[in-house]
């Protein structure tokens, strides 16, 4: 993603727009980096207790009341006997854990509308055809005119 700054198209384009897609990806894809890392650190963490996997329940969610589970009004009981309750995750917990996924998804969104748009400027202004007579290196190591 970053070599695409170094493109001559991309420094000869009269909009800016590819280059502020490019740069927007390059942090979101950053960002989704260091929100992915926390966010796995933190759960190597808690998982080092004994009581690991309530822990995390608890954070992770918040306790229903015991609910009917058939028609006869009964409530859901485990089997020793006691209520069971449920645990249901927290609207905001689940935006928090999707955030690193969500910051990928829209950078990697940005990176190829800039690059849409990066081609659809040189087709329609004519520039793309001044690229093709630069010197290139053939097969046999000699760079040709």
């Amino acid at each position: 993603m970053a070599q695409t700054f170094s493109w001559p198209q991309a420094q000869t384009l009269s909009s800016k727009l590819p280059i502020g897609l490019w740069y927007s990806s390059l942090a979101l894809s950053l960002a989704s980096i260091c929100l992915g890392t926390q966010q796995s650190v933190a759960l190597n963490r808690i998982s080092s207790y004994t009581d690991a996997p309530a822990r995390i329940r608890s954070l992770i969610g918040e306790k229903l009341r015991p609910r009917p589970r058939n028609i006869d009004d009964q409530v859901d009981k485990d089997t020793s006997g006691e209520l069971h309750e449920e645990l249901m995750p927290r609207t905001l917990q689940l935006y928090v854990w999707q955030t690193p996924i969500m910051c990928l998804n829209f950078g990697i969104a940005s990176y190829v509308i800039g690059f849409a748009s990066l081609i659809f400027q040189n087709c329609g202004n004519g520039t793309g055809s001044n690229y093709a007579t630069q010197s290139s290196l053939t097969l046999d190591g000699k760079v040709s005119e």
